[in-house]
């Protein structure tokens, strides 16, 4: 996805639904099995123009097994992760919306909520950003 980022964002919302709902998804089922990710990163996710796979589900938690910390990677590292070291299903819906945020806006999420919203409502329109807000 970070290739796809690079040159394409921000992409058009009807564009970019269908692939942000795969994602979505795929999280979804991965949690239903116990599984997290932990650390999803741009990298991790794979993208042509109609499929979107997230790879790495697993890893965090094979990693703490054997005694290790999985890597932070801001800025999709949620803030429990960053104070507490929790690495659960939340952690990762945060990563994916700060991947979706980029992906949207062609901009990392960073910056007061004011200015992340202002990003938002500049792609979205008023009315979608204000119930996303």
């Amino acid at each position: 996805m970070d290739v796809a980022i690079r040159h394409y964002a921000p992409a058009a919302v009807e564009n970019a639904l269908p692939l942000i709902v795969q994602l979505a998804d795929g999280l979804d089922t991965a949690h239903a099995w116990g599984l997290t990710h932990g650390a999803l990163h741009l990298r991790d996710v794979f993208v042509t123009p109609e499929l979107a796979r997230i790879t790495g589900l697993g890893v965090v938690q094979a990693l703490e097994q054997v005694g290790l910390r999985g890597p932070l990677r801001r800025p999709y590292t949620a803030p429990e992760q960053l104070s507490s070291n929790e690495w659960g299903p939340a952690a990762d819906r945060f990563a994916l919306a700060a991947i979706v945020y980029e992906l949207l806006t062609g901009h990392r999420a960073a910056g007061t909520p004011e200015q992340l919203t202002e990003r938002l409502v500049a792609v979205l329109g008023t009315r979608r950003a204000t119930r996303l807000a």
